[in-house]
This record gives C-alpha cells, sequence and structure tokens, in this order.
C-alpha cells in the first residue's frame, strides 16, 4: 500500500507556530547486513541449495526471493492499517524530553524528539503550549521520487500526525522546542515511545505513529495516512450511493 501522495491543508487545530525540522545526516551505513558467508558444498562440489530446471533452490525459493535488502528504513511503509497500541518495549520519556526555556515553561510548551537507528530520519512529539493540540512531525530524508512538493506558499511539507488527523503540512518556523541536533537520543528498533496520547516506533521498514484513531507510517521511499483511507472509503460511498440511485 504505498504511498507517495500529498494530503489536505491542516488546520487551525494545532495552534502553533510553523516549523524547522532539521533533516539527520544521513548515515549510508545499513543497519541490516546480507550475510556474505558462502552456502555449504556437499561431497560432489555442490551447494547445498542446488537449483531445478526452474531456477528454484530445494527450498522453493528463486534467486530473487533470496535476496534480501541491505537498507533498514528504506522501503516503503508497510501493507497494513493501524489500530490501538503499538506493540514494543515502552522508553523511559524523560530521556527523549528537550530541555525547556524560558519562553517554552511560560506558555506551557513541551516537545520529545528521537531519531532513527540509522541517522536518516527525526521526529518531536508535543505540544505548543497548555491547551495546544499534542502532535508528531517528522522530518524525513525521502528519496528525490517520494520528496513532497511544497504548500501553496512555498513551505516545506511534513508528515504530521494529531488525533483529529494526519497528513503533509508545510511550517516556516519552530513548533516545539528542539535539541541540539548532535544530542538528539536514538529510538531504536522495536521500542515505542509514548506521550501526550501519542505513540511512535521504528523498525527497518518505517516509522509508525499511533494517536487516538489516526495512525501514519513514513520511510524514505514513501508516506501512508489513515485520513488517506477515510477520503478514500468516503469517496467510494458515494459512488456507491450514486449507483443505487
Amino acid at each position: 500500500m504505498m504511498v507517495t501522495r500529498t494530503t489536505r491543508a491542516l488546520l487551525g487545530a494545532m495552534g502553533v507556530g510553523a516549523l524547522v525540522l532539521t533533516s539527520c545526516a544521513v548515515a549510508e551505513d545499513s543497519e541490516g547486513e546480507v550475510d556474505e558467508t558462502p552456502a555449504a558444498q556437499d561431497e560432489g562440489g555442490q551447494d547445498e541449495d542446488t537449483q531445478d530446471e526452474d531456477g528454484q533452490t530445494e527450498d522453493g525459493q528463486t534467486e530473487d526471493d533470496a535476496e534480501e535488502p541491505e537498507d533498514g528504513e528504506d522501503d516503503a511503509p508497510v501493507d497494513e492499517h493501524l489500530d490501538g497500541e503499538l506493540s514494543g518495549d515502552r522508553v523511559d520519556p524523560d530521556a527523549f524530553e528537550v530541555p525547556l526555556d524560558e519562553q517554552s515553561q511560560a506558555t506551557g510548551a513541551r516537545a520529545w524528539q528521537f531519531e532513527t537507528p540509522s541517522g536518516r530520519h527525526m521526529c518531536s512529539l508535543g505540544r505548543s503550549g497548555e491547551a495546544a493540540t499534542p502532535a508528531v512531525v517528522c522530518s524525513m530524508a525521502f528519496d528525490e521520487d517520494a520528496e513532497p512538493e511544497p504548500d501553496d506558499q512555498g513551505r516545506d511539507r511534513h508528515p504530521t500526525l494529531l488525533e483529529t488527523e494526519a497528513g503533509l503540512f508545510g511550517y516556516d518556523g519552530p513548533v516545539y522546542p528542539e535539541f541540539e541536533s548532535s544530542e538528539v537520543p536514538t529510538l531504536d528498533y522495536g521500542e515505542v515511545l509514548e506521550v501526550e496520547g501519542i505513540s511512535c516506533t521504528v523498525d527497518e521498514e518505517a516509522i509508525t505513529c499511533v494517536a487516538g484513531d489516526h495512525w501514519m507510517q513514513v520511510s524514505r521511499g514513501g508516506y501512508e495516512f489513515s485520513s488517506d483511507d477515510e477520503a478514500q472509503e468516503a469517496e467510494e460511498a458515494e459512488e456507491a450511493d450514486a449507483a443505487d440511485v
């Protein structure tokens, strides 16, 4: 369900200023490696996983099936819908909370940040004030063909999730307090950061965040949002109603 479409513009609900999200330095080294150990050979000098005339090995795999991806967090978002809580070990939110300055303390702003193990992507969770709607905004090192177009004001758009909506939205200034770029803590694969009613986790395929009934999955290869599915379902329902008339 790889998606590279953009969604409608967001909302006054965040009541936030805009965001400058600094893309984390790209770490080219892969988190996953392909096992290059030669296959064991039998007494006849042939590999144990010999191929038949159809190019299949004894375990039923073709040569293409046996290949493994080398880069973590680089594939398209996984093909599944998300509901409820994310599975994984909960981390201590205090280790990811950004120290507050005087302005943040005065307004009631709070923020948490993490980067992925590859160092390619970074997300900020929080709220810009005591009464502001919590949200998570991610800064992604997208592939060129997956990079979102700027909004109608020329601002870079970033994957954003609230309890009420998810999509791509443009920002032109900081939304939350931020760590220095060298101090952003890493959220390891399989761990879950849960704050302000929002949960995020990272695996080798994508960053996944959930807030209430809404979710988003993002990777360097693309993005997918629960709001997209709702819009599609509404359109399909309208077409079905029209057909019944």
